[in-house]
């Protein structure tokens, strides 16, 4: 969450991504789960270089999924390009 409150925005960013994402995979798993607790009891126990070597690890995974969707949105693209094409005009 840190990384939310920089001044880089590029940090900032990627904060942000990270956040939605890992928030989205824990309440896919647990709707009710408590998220802030959670998040701030782990924090607190975490070192510099902890939470840097986090960092490090979760936003690859991120890097690795964003890879993923634009791999599939490439070859969604060439499916497509693939199909016939259907009339536009009015039904005769």
């Amino acid at each position: 969450m840190e990384l939310s409150a920089t001044a880089d925005s590029a940090s900032r960013s990627r904060g942000v991504f990270l956040a939605l994402y890992y928030t989205g995979r824990l309440d896919g798993r647990t709707p009710k789960f408590d998220f802030e607790n959670l998040l701030i009891e782990e924090t607190n126990k975490m070192s510099g270089t902890e939470y840097a070597s986090e960092m490090k690890r979760c936003g690859a995974e991120l890097a690795a999924k964003g890879l993923k969707m634009t791999q599939i949105g490439k070859d969604m693209t060439q499916r497509k390009a693939k199909m016939p094409t259907l009339p536009t005009g009015p039904a005769k």
